[in-house]
């Protein structure tokens, strides 16, 4: 069900309670609202309200020069997804080599 909140998740009578009801289920896969870690904030690297801490796109870098963010806490075009931080480190690495070699 989409545009609804739940409210509590019974496991042993197997029923979710909902703004729009309950709903039962015999098997369900719960995935709780996706954001970056609160500690992140706490380091300032993300602002108070924001779900992702901002980066350039081209190199992942954050607000803060040598700092970088990938995957689930960074805000890019791609998914959430291990095949993509891993990608993203990848960019970080080559960013990182180059930087230790001299070049921009």
């Amino acid at each position: 069900m989409t545009q609804t909140k739940v409210l509590e998740i019974d496991l042993k009578n197997k029923e979710v309670k909902t703004t729009q009801g309950k709903i039962k289920f015999d098997m369900a896969n719960f995935i709780p609202p996706m954001r970056a870690l609160k500690l992140l904030e706490k380091i300032g690297l993300l602002e108070k309200g924001q779900k992702w801490v901002t980066v350039n796109p081209l190199t992942y870098e954050t607000k803060f020069k040598n700092v970088f963010v990938i995957g689930d806490s960074c805000e890019t075009y791609l998914p959430k997804s291990g095949y993509a931080a891993h990608s993203e480190g990848k960019v970080v690495a080559k960013v990182l080599a180059g930087r230790l070699k001299g070049k921009t």
